[in-house]
């Protein structure tokens, strides 16, 4: 087995997905049942599955330009319940570094002078480029133009202009006839790709239903275009303290030609913000390379599905009155150390008081003896490391990573997680600030579950002419 290491730090959620995980996410409700979702009547590439009639995109990307910087939007997306725009800043690496924000200085403007200032943003930072997703609120029925404004690109140059402004023209979505073959998109000179304004017909594959390990995924939709392959799927599971975090894919046709996953579209919301807890029914899209033309039957095929749970599990610790560094305490035979974390069984085998790390101990410098100014006071360093040593009694088709720790009724320390290598023995501490000398409560915070294996769908794939809105 591979050595696995995962690294968390106390009081923030788990974000653990797989490498390769990228996907949509929509909460739909906390039914514990499978419930009625609804079915699209289009779906336009690189958006994904929509209602044209409620729909509009940027009819070709724009673009504003001053020597070597300049700026691009590349798709603008606004449907019935938010506005999401796609840009790119490119410059020199050496005015766009990783510390280069601008999102938050972006506005859009209304024909009639309205302005919308954004309501969320995500943003990817590299060298010479910045990538961002900007949501802003939906657009008034109507609207066929908005503008795009920054008072100053946020890099340090003396070519920058103060002022940046992009007319952005929209477009309806087209509905695609059902027997037409869609085109490749069309390139600018820049090498962008401009949005595709034709959405195809979605079809529903016939009986594609499954369950495994308490969590039912049905296929509810899926579609082919000249660009890609979208599939909408529903998942369901029984306990409300688990939060669908995704799926990994694997799309083979019947010729086991496999179709690589592409990213998910611009709006899409990510996981870990779109679902809220408690619920126990989620959506997740699906995008995959074009179907070859002689593909007659696939087979879609979910390894893993990924969900953040959240026990609140709890056990007691007593150091004493007088720990010191070095000792160690034995729990194999203690039936207090014994907990349950989403069906696993976990036992904490045994805690070590240790020295915290060099990097986390504060030095202060003593200052000379002629400073009037005011020194400021340190921050105190961590005098300890408690750390536990639990084990996961092992599943045959899932796996548990333990969430890291925290003291109940405290707001001091640093917890991480991390594991020793062995699967089922995890290392996990607190850094503390002193000595623990009383009893202590820790708790176990947000965990990641991995089940895997059983959900797999086939369908033969219908010609482009005979599927149906």
């Amino acid at each position: 087995m591979k050595k696995y290491r995962v690294i968390r730090i106390a009081l923030l959620s788990i974000i653990a997905l797989l490498a390769t995980l990228s996907i949509a996410v929509i909460a739909i409700g906390p039914q514990r049942v499978l419930a009625q979702v609804q079915l699209w009547v289009g779906y336009l590439p690189g958006v994904g599955f929509i209602n044209p009639e409620q729909t509009r995109v940027l009819a070709a990307p724009q673009e504003a330009r001053l020597g070597n910087t300049f700026l691009q939007v590349q798709q603008v997306i606004a449907g019935p319940e938010k506005t999401v725009v796609v840009a790119t800043l490119h410059s020199t690496p050496e005015e766009i570094t990783l510390d280069t924000q601008w999102v938050g200085q972006v506005t859009l403007i209304l024909p009639d002078g309205e302005r919308l200032a954004n309501r969320s943003a995500s943003q990817r930072n590299q060298a010479g480029q910045v990538w961002a997703e900007i949501e802003y609120p939906a657009l008034p029925v109507g609207i066929d133009q908005v503008t795009l404004e920054m008072p100053k690109l946020p890099i340090v140059t003396n070519a920058t202009q103060e002022f940046w402004s992009v007319v952005l023209p929209l477009q309806g979505v087209r509905q695609a006839p059902t027997n037409a073959s869609l085109s490749s998109a069309q390139e600018t000179p820049s090498g962008a790709v401009v949005p595709n304004n034709l959405a195809v017909a979605p079809y529903t594959p016939k009986n594609v239903q499954t369950t495994n390990q308490g969590v039912t995924v049905r296929l509810v939709q899926a579609a082919q275009s000249a660009q890609e392959t979208g599939l909408l799927l529903q998942i369901n599971w029984n306990d409300p303290t688990w939060d669908f975090m995704g799926a990994s894919a694997e799309l083979r046709d019947d010729r086991n030609r496999s179709y690589p996953r592409l990213e998910p579209p611009p709006g899409s919301d990510t996981p870990y913000t779109g679902i809220p807890h408690g619920e126990t029914t989620a959506q997740q899209m699906l995008r995959f390379a074009p179907l070859d033309p002689g593909a007659q039957h696939v087979t879609l095929t979910l390894d893993t599905i990924s969900f953040e749970v959240h026990p609140k599990a709890q056990f007691q610790f007593d150091p004493g009155n007088q720990p010191s560094l070095g000792q160690t305490w034995s729990f194999v035979d203690d039936p207090t150390k014994r907990l349950k974390i989403a069906g696993f069984q976990v036992q904490v085998l045994q805690a070590d008081l240790t020295a915290a790390p060099a990097s986390d101990q504060v030095t202060v410098v003593n200052p000379p003896e002629a400073t009037l100014l005011p020194q400021p006071t340190p921050l105190p360093g961590y005098a300890c490391r408690l750390e536990f040593i639990i084990k996961v009694v092992p599943q045959a088709h899932a796996q548990l990573f333990v969430g890291p720790p925290s003291l109940v009724g405290e707001n001091q320390g640093l917890a991480v997680a991390s594991s020793t290598g062995d699967q089922n023995h995890d290392t996990i501490f607190l850094d503390l600030p002193k000595f623990p000398t009383t009893p202590l409560t820790i708790q176990l915070n947000d965990s990641s579950l991995f089940l895997r294996g059983g959900w797999q769908f086939s369908w033969d794939v219908p010609p482009v002419s005979s599927t149906t809105r």
